[in-house]
């Protein structure tokens, strides 16, 4: 086969089977890094240390915010990232 496996019948199979509860692990919900103070500045706390955020792991509103610091602030040029294995976005049942 030439091409990658099309593994986009896994969302049907799991929407399928989402009566059986017991097949599926708890849903958990990304938790809120402890490395980030939200009341402060985001990039502020990125220039004194170094900083990992875990996706999905932790929450995703300490980068948003680092983005819209960004964004905000005259001195920054560009904003460059890459996006890997994005999906489907699951709403929560």
């Amino acid at each position: 086969m030439g091409t990658p496996l099309d593994l986009s019948f896994v969302f049907g199979l799991q929407n399928y089977l989402k009566e059986k509860k017991e097949l599926f692990y708890e849903r958990r919900s990304p938790r809120t890094s402890s490395d980030i103070d939200m009341k402060m500045s985001v990039m502020e706390q990125v220039e004194k240390k170094d900083v990992l955020l875990s996706y999905p792991y932790e929450s995703m509103k300490p980068f948003l915010k680092l983005l819209d610091e960004a964004a905000q602030d005259e001195s920054v040029v560009s904003i460059k990232m890459t996006l890997y294995r994005v999906v489907e976005e699951r709403s929560a049942s």
